[in-house]
């Protein structure tokens, strides 16, 4: 869990700093579906390829 500074000034500032990280987290990982995608394809163990499969699904 993130604690807050305690010289962070003013509490809205630093909430929407931590909105804009998450937004920025979440454009990275749902970038990141389809190069998932595309190694479940090249995985030869079915396990692998599933989890690959599942984790590019819940990203998007």
């Amino acid at each position: 869990m993130t604690r807050l500074p305690r010289d962070v000034g003013q509490p809205r500032e630093w909430i929407t700093s931590v909105a804009e990280e998450f937004d920025d987290r979440v454009r990275q990982m749902r970038a990141k579906a389809p190069e998932m995608e595309e190694e479940a394809e090249q995985a030869t163990d079915p396990h692998e390829r599933q989890r690959l499969k599942d984790k590019a699904r819940r990203l998007k």
